[in-house]
């Protein structure tokens, strides 16, 4: 299988890499990827929808494209790094450990540096994720907003940076945020209790609807016993000897 990639001798347009981009599944066995050519940053944005459901490409080395811009870079750079939400960064692109762009266009320094973070990052942390979630948590913290961050997953956070966060983020997270509200959020055993408190409820009501039933089974079948006995009563038969018997 084809590992490394290098197609930048090739006058590759947009239409071109988004057919490129369309084999980028969860099988493609491409790990390095060299790509140059005639297109801009609608390339790279089809590039970076690519990369959500990709795990095999750690490194991509776009050349001599004139026409991207910023917009094509940061593309790529959510691909890595989504920070819409917390859970949006956890479903982020952390194979991917090397990203260089070479435009003549140029890009600005500020998201140069932010793609150079993503090799730093890598070398680094063996595990991507981490340090991406612990730079979202602080940003919300310094901002004073964790509205990215439901109430459902602030005890996961808490343990979260109890296990790999400082004494200092804990802090500022435990001031910045409503206390009683997260604490009235019922724990994971609480969660798993009362769902089987009401499975357990469900299954009662169902027995409870089936004896109901059987009981009133019994009852006509009482009745109809009743009215038989005095059918043969009236008959004249001896119905006191028969039961006797």
């Amino acid at each position: 299988s084809c590992q490394n990639l290098h197609l930048c001798a090739r006058n590759i347009t947009n239409s071109g890499v988004t057919m490129l981009a369309s084999t980028f599944d969860e099988n493609c066995p491409i790990k390095r990827l060299t790509l140059g050519g005639n297109f801009g940053d609608s390339g790279l944005k089809t590039i970076a929808d690519a990369l959500e459901r990709n795990n095999s490409i750690i490194s991509i080395h776009f050349t001599g494209c004139g026409l991207v811009s910023d917009a094509g870079a940061n593309a790529i750079l959510k691909a890595t790094n989504n920070c819409d939400s917390l859970q949006s960064v956890i479903d982020s692109n952390h194979t991917l450990t090397s990203v260089r762009v070479q435009s003549d266009q140029g890009m600005s320094e500020e998201v140069i540096n932010k793609l150079r973070w993503i090799r730093f990052n890598s070398v680094l942390h063996s595990n991507a994720v981490k340090p991406k979630m612990i730079s979202y948590l602080k940003e919300k913290i310094e901002r004073n907003s964790l509205e990215g961050v439901g109430i459902k997953m602030m005890p996961f956070v808490i343990e979260f940076i109890c296990q790999h966060g400082s004494h200092s983020l804990l802090y500022r997270l435990l001031r910045s945020w409503n206390m009683p509200i997260m604490f009235s959020n019922p724990s994971r055993e609480r969660i798993r209790m009362t769902t089987l408190v009401e499975k357990l409820e469900q299954k009662n009501n169902a027995l409870a609807c089936s004896l109901q039933l059987e009981r009133g089974e019994s009852e006509m079948l009482r009745l109809e016993n009743e009215k038989l006995w005095k059918l043969l009563k009236d008959m004249g038969y001896d119905t006191k000897r028969a039961k006797d018997s």
